[in-house]
């Protein structure tokens, strides 16, 4: 846990793996990353999308956007933004994005700025208990929005802002 409550965690380190993985990010994408913590993903995710490459971490929870920000001082590829990533004012520009808190849906803003070969990865709710999730992706492929699930995954519910 990142927070007294277990409002905020830390992935398991395979986790990144996984998710970096279905997303095929790669050096010069352009990634969001929605549920930033104190900055662990956006670091992994600056290494492998190199200088050419961006990435944008929302994190609601200002002491954890705070320590992310911190964390992340120095390196230039990173904007941390303390914020609701669930519901921005505008979306930077972005052709991957990942959530790495459990939803019910997928904010339909992503899901219409997602450019073509653009990927987004969410664990989603399954069924009526917030503990059953299906971590799915996205991916706009030929105009078309496609959907792929790639097992069963455990994350923390979206948080609103505080």
């Amino acid at each position: 846990p990142l927070t007294p409550d277990g409002r905020a965690a830390l992935s398991a380190l395979h986790a990144y793996l996984i998710n970096f993985t279905l997303l095929d990010l790669q050096e010069g994408d352009w990634l969001i990353e929605v549920g930033g913590g104190t900055g662990y993903g956006a670091a992994l995710a600056a290494r492998v999308v190199g200088p050419q490459g961006r990435v944008v971490t929302f994190e609601v929870l200002s002491e954890l956007a705070a320590s992310a920000a911190e964390n992340l001082r120095g390196q230039d590829s990173v904007t941390v933004i303390c914020g609701n990533g669930l519901a921005p004012a505008s979306l930077p520009r972005f052709n991957k994005a990942l959530f790495t808190c459990a939803l019910g849906r997928v904010p339909q803003p992503y899901l219409d700025a997602l450019p073509e070969g653009g990927r987004l990865l969410a664990p989603l709710f399954a069924g009526s208990d917030d503990r059953e999730q299906v971590l799915t992706r996205f991916a706009r492929v030929g105009g078309r929005l496609e959907t792929s699930e790639h097992g069963a995954v455990r994350y923390v519910r979206g948080a609103l802002p505080r």
